[in-house]
């Protein structure tokens, strides 16, 4: 029962990444959206996880690895998306040695927050979802290294 609920939860984790990117890449060529370069590098947990998942479902034997590289790669989407948070409220500046001019020719601020979603930043839900998904993460790993691999 408790192996189900697992496949579940990592399915369903594995369901709305791929929703996630869908989106914001539906977003970017068809709404044309230019996302800020911290909404590009908040992706990366997604694209790991997804590129990691097949992998697990093939070879059941690296579930400690997998559990522990998609909780490291959501808790580093949590970071990021802290600091998008911050610099949209201004708590904190952006600091960033790169020049942005010379790498891409629309520059769009980190700090605006113009895109919404039923009234509500896209930079905000993006912070729910990776807290929310590392604390499920950390959840699983727990059942995981608690029962010592329920997938032996």
């Amino acid at each position: 029962m408790q192996k189900k609920i697992f496949s579940y939860a990592l399915l369903a984790i594995f369901a709305i990444c791929i929703a996630a990117l869908s989106y914001v890449i539906y977003a970017e060529i068809f709404l044309h959206i230019q996302p800020c370069h911290l909404c590009k590098a908040e992706r990366v947990p997604l694209y790991i996880y997804i590129a990691a998942y097949p992998l697990f479902l093939f070879y059941k034997k690296i579930i400690k690895t997998f559990m522990m590289i998609s909780f490291l790669s959501f808790f580093g989407g949590m970071l990021i998306s802290l600091y998008h948070c911050l610099l949209m409220l201004g708590v904190v500046k952006a600091s960033c040695g790169l020049n942005f001019d010379t790498i891409s020719t629309t520059l769009v601020s980190c700090t605006d927050g113009s895109f919404l979603i039923v009234g509500i930043s896209v930079v905000y839900i993006c912070f729910a979802f990776y807290t929310l998904t590392t604390f499920a993460m950390g959840a699983l790993c727990f059942t995981i290294f608690k029962n010592n691999n329920i997938y032996k």
